[in-house]
């Protein structure tokens, strides 16, 4: 897939890849909640604009905890680079997602993400976004796969900010 950067040069991404593992979870029954581990690792196949400096390691938690039409989401994580740390850093990541259940598999959503710079060129700065947005689904297509789309609206609302305002879209399939 090719991605138009900034500077509008087009190139190919970085190829990524992560693994998941549920520690715990319970349905909405016996607690409504889960707590996962994530490894994320990308190795930098994009030539720049579009791609990273170097592999990167993302060990990741997620959690989750459901309160009948109401639900929150978080992951923490951290972002390291196994080379050119000095020249890249590392960053701390935290996101939070607040959702409500509305009939028709509608799930309006404020999204808050902090990024945390330690090292490289944005040391000991933090940036905040806040997305309103609206996801739709799960809307079944066979047997247990299903479909899932949302989008919303980012906004940058620290001074410092290495991305801006922009529209969010996303679309999953889950099984």
């Amino acid at each position: 897939m090719q991605h138009q950067g900034a500077s509008g040069e087009n190139g190919f991404g970085d190829l990524s890849a992560t693994l998941k593992y549920r520690f715990l979870s319970a349905n909405e029954q016996n607690g409504n909640y889960i707590v996962t581990g994530l490894l994320g690792v990308s190795l930098p196949t994009g030539e720049p604009p579009n791609g990273g400096q170097a592999l990167t390691v993302m060990p990741t938690i997620a959690v989750g905890k459901g309160f009948k039409s109401f639900d929150v989401q978080s992951t923490l994580s951290m972002q390291f680079p196994v080379d050119r740390i000095e020249r890249i850093g590392r960053t701390l990541s935290w996101n939070t997602a607040f959702q409500y259940y509305l009939p028709y598999d509608l799930w309006p959503e404020i999204e808050v993400n902090l990024s945390h710079f330690v090292g490289g060129p944005h040391a000991n700065r933090t940036q905040a976004l806040i997305t309103p947005g609206l996801v739709l689904g799960k809307f079944v297509i066979h047997h247990r796969l299903g479909i899932v789309v949302g989008a919303g609206y980012q906004v940058a609302v620290t001074e410092f900010r290495t991305d801006d305002n922009a529209v969010i879209a996303t679309a999953r399939m889950p099984f």
